[in-house]
């Protein structure tokens, strides 16, 4: 059964998801460390600069990530919100360990593609499951100009 929730009716949000992109040094990592209750997985080691650095964990390599998962997620118990910081360097982490774990997937850009996608969309339904709010960090890349 549908329930219509009523223009005049109260939507409930539980948790968020958020993209924030800009510019390295905008200040993006300041703004996202006033979130409620914040830790941040600092994957490209650039959260020192920070202006209202809260409580932080480095991360060295995503085999580090998987083989800490357990204890990884108690320590999310103690925080509404989760910082990924940046989304571009957690890619490449990721992307190196899916490597190592299936080199043949090096040949194979389109498998390599859908794996990188599952494995990047079970980590963040697992803290959505938790009940955290997500917030994403991501750099902006120029393009070379086509002449």
């Amino acid at each position: 059964m549908f329930k219509i929730v009523k223009s005049d009716e109260p939507l409930v949000v539980e948790t968020v998801n958020i993209l924030i992109y800009g510019e390295p040094g905008a200040g993006k990592t300041s703004l996202v460390n006033t979130a409620e209750s914040p830790l941040t997985l600092d994957f490209d080691k650039g959260v020192h600069r920070s202006d209202f650095r809260k409580d932080v964990l480095v991360i060295e390599s995503w085999k580090q990530i998987n083989d800490n998962m357990a204890e990884l997620i108690k320590t999310f118990g103690n925080y509404n919100t989760v910082i990924l910081d940046t989304i571009d360097t957690l890619l490449d982490y990721m992307g190196a360990w899916i490597i190592d774990q299936e080199p043949k997937l090096a040949r194979n850009k389109l498998q390599f593609y859908g794996k990188l996608k599952d494995e990047f969309s079970l980590f963040v339904g697992k803290l959505k499951t938790l009940g955290k709010d997500v917030v994403m960090i991501a750099h902006v890349r120029k393009r070379k100009k086509e002449t």
